[in-house]
């Protein structure tokens, strides 16, 4: 998943991004710049300014599923969904 930043500078700290069936991805300390982007990966890797892994063994998305962008207080900010 890619998340874009359009905006100012957004501190993630908190954040989740949701997969059906309520499997959850939570962002620890991030920020990330105005313009900047972000792909979190569901495989195993090190994250980096660009790159954040779930560490996960099998992938959660499928076609057609509707993925969840929470904020730090559990408010959905965006929503996708899979190709």
């Amino acid at each position: 998943v890619k998340i874009v930043n359009p905006g100012p500078n957004a501190n993630l700290t908190g954040w989740r991004l949701r997969a059906p069936g309520g499997a959850e991805y939570a962002f620890n300390e991030f920020s990330l710049v105005a313009q900047g982007a972000v792909l979190i990966h569901t495989a195993e890797g090190i994250d980096t300014s660009i790159d954040l892994y779930w560490d996960l063994k099998e992938p959660v998305w499928n076609s057609g599923d509707e993925v969840q962008l929470l904020d730090a207080l559990g408010n959905v900010r965006s929503v996708f969904f899979i190709p």
